[in-house]
């Protein structure tokens, strides 16, 4: 979890871990382990992360996120329902209106 951390505040790809592991092949490369802890203090100036988060508790934040968003934006989208229909209009209302031009 540490170093799929540290990668991704790197903002490299996790997936695409098996192209940066190559050490084997090429014993020039450091091990992947010890690439990412090597370039994450270089950027972070620390050994490792402050706080470490499994990988699962990251996927379940993004998912409480996605879904408090979602319902947000129904609840703006009723509104805005709402509005037209007190105005007794069938027209689509822009949701930010340009003001007019008085001439």
């Amino acid at each position: 979890d540490t170093h799929v951390q540290m990668a991704r505040e790197l903002g490299l790809n996790p997936d695409k871990f098996g192209k940066i592991d190559n050490h084997k092949q090429e014993v020039w490369k450091a091990p992947l382990p010890k690439f990412i802890e090597e370039i994450f203090y270089k950027r972070f100036k620390k050994e490792r992360p402050d706080v470490v988060k499994p990988l699962k508790q990251i996927l379940k934040e993004q998912e409480i996120k996605a879904k408090a968003k979602k319902k947000d934006k129904e609840i703006r989208r009723k509104e805005r329902e709402q509005k037209q229909a007190d105005n007794g209009t069938d027209e689509v209302l822009p949701s930010n209106p340009q003001p007019r031009i008085a001439e």
